[in-house]
């Protein structure tokens, strides 16, 4: 719902899982060609438990 309300979605009739979906890996994309572009410090976190607060504190630690 959130994607299919944005303006983003609106404008392209984006609607149900699969639009929403696609959504994402075409986004996903798009970041990973911009990526090697961007001149400051980065990095990917990956979260495969689902452990936001083990996330955030991976990101604090880094940017310290």
């Amino acid at each position: 719902a959130y994607i299919e309300n944005s303006p983003y979605g609106k404008s392209r009739g984006i609607q149900g899982f699969e639009d929403g979906l696609r959504f994402v890996r075409d986004r996903k994309q798009i970041e990973m060609a911009v990526w090697p572009r961007l001149r400051m410090d980065r990095a990917i976190l990956q979260n495969p438990d689902y452990d936001w607060d083990a996330v955030f504190a991976s990101m604090t630690a880094a940017m310290t």
